[in-house]
């Protein structure tokens, strides 16, 4: 495929990442990050979210048009299905832009389930792109056209990947993301659900793409996201670090319209409740876990916003220099939203005489009245949107 995605989309480069001090949200004081035994802004990773060499060998052998390193890569991952998954997601975003490395590679070995996968995951990520991030009512003909005529080539991939890889659920996973836009109905999604969750029940971006599809704006409603994102949580066991799904739809379709009642609506007791489940699963969870700092970077952005600055600096220093995943990725400048948020919590850390950080909270039930309270409806919600 050729790299026509920026004319399509008008996006250019990301500016680079400068060196020094960085400041405060809102405010023009600045920290030092290496004072506080944290990394400067230029040692920051944008580009993945996992520091591993050998993935920076494929992608530097597939942008050379050399497939194998990337066959290796995937052969060492193994049964690993969430790496699977993110390596599957790059590595297709690359074939998005041009795919002759990954045609060479299907041609050489038609059976290999993980390039049959990669190719459905590159077709995902062009339709996407193609219709771009805009709001429906901003997005042309043509892009709708170019949209659906490449997101419907991707089920067929999808399946055919997973009949070559049967116990992998990365092709149903990539399914996902083609279903949402292809506007499939509630129980064909759920069949297709019922397929991830009989190979990897606790898959987070499993999870996250599935938690889309049920939001209001999509194919579901707010009393159906909840119930999923719910349901999911209950059934996972600490350390699944699933309760991240609670933070992120707080955040993208629970937090108040109006700018101005945010911050009391970030420092209120379901926002807490849901922040301290949250720290309960993080400090279950297998620190090797692919999603342990997408975790902390949830806990991190929410902690500062409910200003409890000593659990947030401790998110931040274990964080270190990752910062390519959520929820910074769903910023148009996430770096200087992560070194905004970073240098708060430190501000506010040293205004309130650096306290320490409070022992682990223990479980509780979601607070009464609340969005999280599935037994007893928000009294304070609207009942269409839930806001």
């Amino acid at each position: 495929m050729p790299r026509f995605l920026d004319r399509i989309t008008g996006q250019g480069r990301p500016p680079k990442a400068a060196a020094g001090p960085t400041k405060d949200a809102g405010s023009s004081r600045t920290i030092q990050p290496a004072e506080y035994g944290l990394p400067l802004r230029a040692e920051l990773r944008t580009d993945w979210p996992v520091d591993h060499p050998a993935l920076d060998a494929a992608v530097l052998a597939v942008k050379a048009g050399d497939w194998q390193p990337v066959g290796a890569l995937m052969w060492e991952t193994g049964r690993d299905w969430e790496r699977r998954y993110l390596y599957t997601s790059i590595l297709g975003s690359l074939a998005a832009e041009d795919d002759r490395w990954l045609q060479a590679w299907r041609q050489a070995h038609p059976e290999d389930g993980a390039a049959a996968a990669i190719e459905a995951s590159s077709l995902v990520q062009l339709a996407w792109k193609i219709r771009t991030g805009d709001v429906s009512s901003k997005v042309g003909r043509e892009q709708w056209e170019g949209f659906f005529r490449v997101l419907r080539q991707a089920p067929e991939r999808c399946r055919e990947a997973a009949a070559l890889s049967p116990e992998d659920p990365t092709p149903w996973v990539v399914l996902l993301g083609a279903a949402k836009g292809l506007q499939w109905e509630n129980d064909e999604f759920r069949t297709l659900w019922a397929e991830v969750l009989a190979r990897d029940p606790h898959h987070v971006l499993a999870h996250i793409s599935a938690q889309s599809y049920w939001l209001p704006r999509w194919h579901g409603s707010t009393d159906l996201v909840l119930e999923f994102t719910e349901q999911t949580i209950a059934a996972a066991p600490d350390g699944s670090l699933l309760s991240l799904l609670r933070l992120d739809l707080l955040n993208r379709e629970l937090r108040p319209e109006n700018a101005e009642l945010r911050p009391a609506f970030w420092r209120g007791e379901q926002v807490r409740w849901a922040i301290d489940e949250a720290l309960i699963d993080l400090a279950a969870a297998d620190p090797a876990h692919l999603r342990v700092n997408t975790m902390r970077a949830w806990l991190a952005i929410f902690l500062v916003r409910n200003e409890r600055w000593a659990e947030a600096v401790e998110q931040f220093r274990a964080i270190g220099r990752m910062v390519a995943f959520e929820p910074w990725t769903y910023s148009k400048d996430g770096t200087s939203l992560f070194t905004q948020q970073r240098a708060s919590a430190v501000l506010g850390w040293e205004a309130a005489g650096r306290p320490a950080v409070p022992p682990l909270p223990q479980h509780r039930p979601a607070p009464a009245g609340s969005y999280f309270d599935l037994s007893t409806p928000n009294p304070d919600a609207d009942p269409v949107t839930g806001k």
